[in-house]
């Protein structure tokens, strides 16, 4: 089935290029990116303890650069010092 959608042009713009870089068509890309959507809103409504999991989704990129600097630190640290 056909349908026309209204995409705001920056939001457009990163659908083209992101779909472009994983060597997707925008349409696949679309079809992808609104079945991962709906999963993910059946698996939050069968285990609705789920959705709290998810709200600090987006501090992945902080969590691992925290995670990176501890990890640095701890290779800093004298042994010796700990016994």
């Amino acid at each position: 089935m056909k349908t026309t959608l209204e995409l705001p042009d920056d939001l457009l713009r990163k659908v083209k290029a992101s779909a472009a870089s994983s060597g997707r068509t925008m349409k696949l890309y679309l079809i992808e990116a609104i079945q991962e959507k709906l999963a993910s809103q059946e698996a939050m409504s069968s285990k609705p303890w789920l959705a709290h999991f998810g709200v600090l989704a987006h501090l992945g990129g902080e969590r691992q650069m925290i995670e990176s600097r501890v990890h640095e630190e701890f290779e800093t640290v004298d042994s010796n010092q700990w016994k």
